[in-house]
């Protein structure tokens, strides 16, 4: 019987299991290919933090006529402070709504952090963001439906990653809107 253990799998494995249990897996995996990433992986000692990305989607006349939404983000230095804030528009194609722009600033915070090592939490005001990707709620919004797929396949390929309901002063605090 063979068995496919993909990357995210591994690190997910690693993080949760005890030296023996970890090496007492590694005994009984077959693929070579599958044991070279598992020794890589659960050789890697270094004491990678978690990153913290705070994020933010705005929109101006929600929903109406000459919309226009924002995202923004920034992130947590490990030695103090913050990094420079940086966001943009949502593009003009996608719909101009604040849910729109909460799920765009998810996404380029989910792209930033492929970058990174260790695990990443992204911190929201966005409770339907949070659902949707956390909860299992229904997406009742096909344009919303599309957002969920691309940031659903981001967290899938960085594996370590939390999105967390932070209340919209704590986010106003960090991000200074």
């Amino acid at each position: 019987m063979t068995r496919t253990i993909n990357r995210s799998t591994l690190r997910r494995l690693n993080a949760q299991l005890s030296p023996d249990e970890w090496a007492e897996f590694l005994a009984d995996l077959v693929d070579t290919s599958v044991l070279k990433e598992a020794l890589r992986i659960g050789q890697d000692t270094s004491a990678a933090e978690t990153v913290h990305i705070w994020v933010d989607g705005l929109c101006s006349n929600n929903g109406q006529p000459g919309a226009k939404a924002e995202w923004s983000m920034c992130q947590a230095l490990p030695a103090g402070g913050w990094s420079d804030q940086e966001g943009g528009p949502v593009p003009d194609h996608q719909p101009q709504t604040n849910n729109t722009a909460e799920y765009t600033a998810v996404i380029m915070a989910l792209q930033q952090a492929r970058q990174l090592r260790g695990p990443v939490v992204i911190h929201t005001d966005s409770a339907l963001v949070v659902g949707q990707l956390t909860q299992n709620w229904r997406i009742n919004v096909e344009h919303l439906r599309a957002l969920w797929c691309e940031a659903s396949q981001l967290i899938d390929e960085i594996a370590n990653v939390t999105i967390t309901k932070e209340p919209r002063d704590r986010i106003e605090a960090v991000l200074g809107h």
